[in-house]
C-alpha cells in the first residue's frame, strides 16, 4: 500500500461508506476503505431497522427525500429480499395526537401518490372500531379511529452493510477493519492519502490515493480535526436511542407507529424477531462517540410509551432485554432548531471550499437511501479525477445474497426438503436463509462436509457452528464479537451470546490455532464489548 496509489479512499465502513466503496470498485476504480472498528459497527448497527420513505419528513416539505426513499425502498425490496421485508403499520389516532386524523390522512395519500411505482398496497383507512379490531389491546380511551400502511423492515441492518463490503471487495476493492486514520496526509493544499493504524496490532501504514471521502457518519468531525483541531463542525448528531422487550401478553399484533404522548416525537413499537424492537428518541449529542448508551431517563421514557398506547403492558426496566444507542450524523445547525427539523437529506461536502482539494465529507443521509448517495458520491469523484464515468449499475443488481425473486415462497416451499436433506430443522434453514440468502446453500453444504458443525452454538438460538467457519472464511472478521453481533444473530439474542461465548471463541481458536490463553483473552473482549455496547448510565 506504501507504494500503490488508489483512485479513492473510503474513511468509515458503515452503510454510506459500504456502499460507495461498492459502486465505485463495480464501476472500476481502485478503491481502499478503512473502518477504525467493525464495518456497520456505528449508526448502521444502532437503527430502527427500517427501510421507509420517511412518511413523517412530508411535515418538513422534505418532498424530494421521500420520493428517493420510496425508489430505493422499492429496489432495496426486489434486490434483497432476504433482509429487507414489508412491514404493516396501525396509526392510531387519538384526540389529543400531535396530528390530527384529517393531517395524517393528507400524509398518507401524499405517501401513496409518491410511491405511485410500489408494489405494497396503498393505505386504509379505519373507523375506532375497526381499529379496535385490528389492534384490541392498544387504548381505547379517546381513539377516534386510526390507518394501516406498508413500510419495509431490514431484519439485520449490518448484514446489509456488510453485503456491499463483500461486494466491494469481490470487485476489487481492499476493506479493511479495525483500521483507525489517524491523520490526512496533504502536500501543496490537496488530501493524497491518510495515515492509517491496526487497532488490533498497534501496525501503522501510509496509503496514497488521489481522492478521499471522509464517510465516518459521527466521527466526520475528528477526521478532519485530525490536522486543525479547530475546523468547523459538518455534525450536529442527535442520539436515538431503542430498547428491547419480549413478546408480552396483550402486545400489539402488528407494527405501531404514532406521536409520543409526552413531547410528539415520531414513536415506534416494531415486531422482530421474537421480541419488539421499541424507539426511539432524538436528542443532542455531543458526549463520547465511543461509548454510546442509553440514559435511565430515556429507557423509562420508552417505556412510558409502550405503557401508555398498550394499557395492560405494564412494563418496568425489569423487563427491558437490553438497550441500544447510536449518533445520527446530522448536520450541524443552530441550537434553537428542533432535533425533528433538522434535515434527514444528505451533504456531500467538497472541502475545496475550505483550501483542501480532492476531500469530500459526507453529511447525514439515511440508510434507505445508501444507495443513491453512492451513486451521487461516485460520480462526484469522476468529476474531480476528470474521467468519463460509467453508468452506475447498482440498481439493476442483486445484493451478495440477492437474486432470489420470491424468497418467502422459496422459505414456504423448499425449507421441509433442504431441512430433510441436512437434517436440521425447518425454522433452522428459514432461518439462514433470513441471513444468507442464495448464500445460505453455501453454509449447509460447509455443515455437511463436517457434521459436527450441525450443532447449534447456543441453545438459545438457532445459528449453528458452521456460520462461524462460513463467516471466517467469507466475511472479513476479526474478533468474536464481529461474528456473533454482526455476522448472526447470536449476539443481539435475549441472551447476547454471553451464554456461547467460550463456545464461539473455542470453535475461531480450533480454526486460527489459538491456544488456551488467546481464547481466554477473546471470550472476556467480547463481554467487555457486549457490555459496552447493551450498558446502560
Amino acid at each position: 500500500m506504501k507504494h500503490k496509489t488508489y483512485d479513492l479512499i473510503i474513511i468509515g465502513g458503515g452503510i454510506n461508506g459500504a456502499g460507495i466503496a461498492r459502486d465505485a470498485a463495480e464501476r472500476g476504480l481502485s478503491v481502499y476503505l478503512a473502518e477504525k472498528n467493525d464495518f456497520a459497527f456505528g449508526t448502521t448497527f444502532r437503527s430502527t431497522k427500517l427501510i421507509h420513505g420517511g412518511l413523517r419528513y412530508l411535515e418538513h416539505y422534505e418532498i424530494g427525500l421521500v420520493r428517493e426513499s420510496l425508489r430505493e425502498r422499492e429496489i432495496l425490496l426486489r434486490h434483497a429480499p432476504h433482509l429487507v421485508h414489508p412491514i404493516q403499520f396501525a396509526i392510531p389516532i387519538y384526540e389529543d395526537n400531535k396530528y390530527g386524523y384529517g393531517k395524517v390522512k393528507l400524509g398518507l395519500l401524499a405517501y401513496d401518490i409518491l410511491s405511485y411505482d410500489k408494489s405494497l398496497e396503498n393505505h386504509q383507512s379505519f373507523s375506532m372500531e375497526e381499529m379496535l379490531a385490528f389492534e384490541p389491546n392498544i387504548r381505547g380511551r379517546n381513539l377516534k379511529g386510526g390507518f394501516t400502511y406498508f413500510d419495509c423492515q431490514v431484519t439485520y441492518p449490518e448484514r446489509l452493510c456488510l453485503e456491499n463490503i463483500l461486494l466491494a471487495k469481490a470487485a476489487g476493492a481492499m476493506v479493511q477493519n479495525y483500521t483507525k486514520v489517524t491523520d490526512l496526509i496533504i502536500k501543496e493544499e490537496q488530501v493524497c492519502g491518510v495515515k492509517a493504524r491496526d487497532a488490533l496490532t498497534g501496525k501503522e501504514s501510509e496509503v496514497h490515493g488521489q481522492v478521499v471521502v471522509n464517510a465516518a457518519g459521527p466521527w466526520i468531525d475528528s477526521i478532519l480535526q485530525t490536522r486543525n483541531p479547530y475546523a468547523p463542525k459538518k455534525i450536529g448528531g442527535t442520539k436515538g436511542s431503542h430498547i428491547l422487550l419480549p413478546k408480552f401478553h396483550h402486545g400489539p399484533r402488528h407494527a405501531l407507529y404514532l406521536p409520543a404522548h409526552q413531547d410528539g416525537r415520531p414513536f415506534f413499537i416494531i415486531p422482530w424477531r421474537e421480541y419488539y424492537w421499541v424507539g426511539t428518541t432524538d436528542i443532542r449529542y455531543d458526549g463520547d462517540l465511543d461509548a454510546v448508551r442509553a440514559t435511565e431517563a430515556e429507557i423509562e421514557y420508552l417505556l412510558r410509551e409502550v405503557n401508555f398506547v398498550v394499557p395492560d403492558a405494564q412494563l418496568t426496566a425489569k423487563d427491558v432485554i437490553y438497550s441500544l444507542a447510536g449518533i445520527r450524523p446530522l448536520p450541524v445547525t443552530d441550537s434553537e432548531t428542533e432535533e425533528a427539523e433538522i434535515t434527514r437529506s444528505h451533504v456531500i461536502f467538497d472541502h475545496e471550499h475550505e483550501g483542501l482539494e480532492n476531500l469530500f465529507s459526507i453529511i447525514g443521509g439515511k440508510l434507505t437511501t445508501y444507495r443513491s448517495l453512492a451513486r451521487e458520491t461516485v460520480d462526484l469523484v469522476y468529476e474531480k479525477l476528470q474521467l468519463e464515468s460509467p453508468e452506475c449499475q447498482t440498481a439493476e443488481k442483486p445484493s451478495w445474497g440477492g437474486g432470489m425473486s420470491d424468497i418467502q415462497h422459496y422459505m414456504r416451499d423448499n425449507a421441509r426438503s433442504q431441512a430433510r436433506k441436512f437434517g436440521l430443522a425447518e425454522e433452522q434453514i428459514a432461518y439462514l436463509i433470513s441471513i444468507y440468502g442464495s448464500q445460505f446453500l453455501r453454509v449447509l453444504e460447509l455443515a455437511n462436509e463436517l457434521p459436527e458443525l450441525k450443532e447449534r452454538i447456543c441453545k438459545n438460538n438457532l445459528d449453528i457452528k458452521a456460520q462461524i467457519i462460513f463467516s471466517i472464511e467469507n466475511e472479513l472478521p476479526r474478533t468474536l464479537a464481529d461474528i456473533f453481533l454482526r455476522r448472526t444473530g447470536i449476539g443481539t439474542s435475549a441472551c447476547r451470546g454471553l451464554d456461547c461465548a467460550v463456545a464461539g471463541a473455542e470453535l475461531m481458536g480450533k480454526y486460527w490455532g489459538w491456544n488456551r490463553k488467546r481464547i481466554k483473552n477473546e471470550v472476556e473482549d467480547y463481554r467487555r464489548r457486549a457490555e459496552l455496547l447493551y450498558g446502560q448510565d
